[in-house]
């Protein structure tokens, strides 16, 4: 039965309600996405997909604005210990993967060729599409959803990368999710033990006026660092159980699960960071919907910073899910800041011939990205995402590897 709630803007995050025992609600959103990705690999379908679109999209709005996904999960995480108040984040987690889909459902609406998955390459021959039969396009359908990356997919620019490195086994892969989950237990730790007055469920601001404010600029600077890499290693650790799923259960290779991150706090500039090192799971939804209208309208400026736009919407919507009401100028002098500085390093280099590099580099893009991302986390802290827990206390590996070091360092002091 399809949910059309009333189009209430903006909407109140007090109103809504836990999922049902079966989770019948998410059911009309996720038929429509695959109905979707169904039509997007059949010809002259582009009239239906566009026509399937409000639909698609309201049912997005009810799912992330009427659905309350910490409530549904608190009796579970009260199982293990960790209180409802503490798992606020998943409302934040839901929203951005809702956006996400309904960004790719947006996209196929108006693609106007079909999107054809291929076989497994083999050497020396052209790459060679499924056929449309039914049990093809069905399988294909729910791939589609799934792939973000293109792997084997007619839409990629490239469909056949290199092979995974060497050494990326399944045991490879579930060590790498257990350390995820230390990093981001560790990380949240320090933050919290930074700012302990944000780490409850009311929140708080990380500027601290009974510091001097030297001092308060540092610490600021120091938990905004902390949230960009523990959300890069809580994406890290989805992804990696994504990999171990698909690896164990429906016959996946290490080839479908490359590496999602290539070490970002070793780049050099902004363009590295974005362009090379930070995730690509959302690079296609920001360049149909950002880059291109803004090339159209501005040219390459536009249409970098038309990619930082729909990134920015995209975090707004995502940290309404937390409570609060929508933010729109904090996340957007985070993003649009560091569309920004990307421009202007393709304007220093074309001006002068020199690259973005070194040591400078790294100073120069670490620095424009904690400093404007001060406002942010300031604002992602007064709704009370620092007040989270992954793990009960007593399993907190990262909070003991923490207060150990802690500890060896008052000893030797």
């Amino acid at each position: 039965m399809l949910a059309f709630p009333a189009l209430a803007f903006p909407p109140d995050a007090n109103f809504r309600q836990p999922l049902s025992r079966y989770g019948f609600e998410v059911i009309p959103f996720f038929t429509c996405l695959y109905v979707h990705a169904l039509l997007v690999m059949l010809p002259h379908t582009r009239v239906i997909r566009v026509a399937l679109l409000p639909i698609t999209l309201w049912q997005a709005y009810y799912v992330i604005t009427c659905l309350d996904y910490a409530q549904t999960a608190a009796p579970l995480f009260s199982i293990i210990g960790i209180p409802s108040e503490r798992i606020t984040y998943l409302n934040f987690t839901a929203a951005n993967v809702f956006l996400l889909f309904s960004g790719r459902c947006i996209e196929w609406a108006f693609e106007s060729q079909c999107h054809r998955r291929f076989f497994p390459l083999r050497p020396g021959s052209p790459p060679v599409c499924h056929p449309t039969t039914l049990n093809y396009l069905l399988v294909d359908a729910f791939e589609l959803c799934c792939n973000h990356r293109g792997r084997r997919w007619s839409w990629s620019r490239n469909p056949f990368p290199p092979p995974a490195p060497s050494g990326q086994t399944i045991f490879f892969q579930l060590t790498t999710f257990v350390l995820d989950v230390v990093y981001v237990d560790a990380l949240l730790y320090i933050a919290q033990l930074n700012h302990p007055a944000p780490n409850t469920v009311f929140g708080d601001s990380i500027f601290d006026p009974n510091f001097p404010p030297a001092l308060c600029l540092i610490r600021a600077c120091i938990t905004a660092a902390l949230t960009i890499y523990v959300l890069m290693f809580m994406l890290d650790l989805a992804y990696n159980f994504a990999a171990i799923v698909g690896r164990l259960f429906l016959g996946q290779t290490a080839w479908d699960w490359p590496p999602i991150f290539d070490e970002p706090w070793l780049s050099h500039s902004l363009a590295e960071f974005w362009g090379r090192r930070w995730h690509r799971v959302l690079r296609r939804m920001f360049i149909q919907l950002g880059s291109r209208p803004g090339r159209a309208l501005g040219g390459r400026a536009g249409a970098v910073l038309g990619a930082f736009f729909v990134s920015t919407v995209l975090h707004v919507w995502s940290i309404w899910g937390m409570g609060g009401g929508f933010a729109f100028l904090p996340t957007a002098v985070f993003f649009m800041t560091l569309g920004l500085g990307t421009v202007l390093e393709e304007i220093f280099t074309a001006q002068t011939g020199w690259k973005v590099a070194g040591f400078s580099g790294w100073a120069w893009c670490h620095t424009v990205m904690v400093l404007s991302g001060l406002m942010m986390t300031d604002d992602w802290t007064r709704r009370g995402l620092l007040a989270s827990d992954i793990l009960p206390n007593h399993l907190r590996l990262g909070k003991l590897c923490v207060d150990v070091t802690l500890r060896v360092l008052m000893i030797r002091m």
